[in-house]
């Protein structure tokens, strides 16, 4: 067990782009971030985000994008959920669905 966040998705695809444009803008109060795997560069643009701590503080990855593969359906929307152990880019994984909560696409 670890600490967890979990979320909804709806219709995210034409959301991505503004999402990923907040997450830019906050970059800079952040943690740093690596790419998915805790390695490389994080992920961030209009087709979706993926992102990790930089390891050894990396965890989960964190994907937010339009593809089902990467959710469970349920009856409440396509549920995801991403474990951080309170690493330092739980930050960025807290943010990053608030993003999208002014659309109404994220619950």
């Amino acid at each position: 067990m670890g600490y967890t966040h979990y979320w909804y998705v709806e219709h995210l695809k034409g959301a991505l782009p503004q999402i990923a444009a907040d997450l830019h803008r906050l970059r800079p109060h952040l943690p740093p971030l690596a790419g998915p795997m805790g390695e490389g560069e994080p992920e961030i643009g209009s087709q979706g985000l993926y992102f990790n701590g930089v390891g050894p503080e990396d965890c989960e990855s964190f994907v937010l994008d339009a593809q089902r593969k990467h959710y469970d359906p349920s009856p409440d929307g396509l549920f995801a959920f991403c474990k951080t152990n309170r690493r330092p880019y739980d930050r960025a994984v807290q943010v990053s669905p608030r993003a999208t909560c002014t659309a109404n696409q994220v619950r």
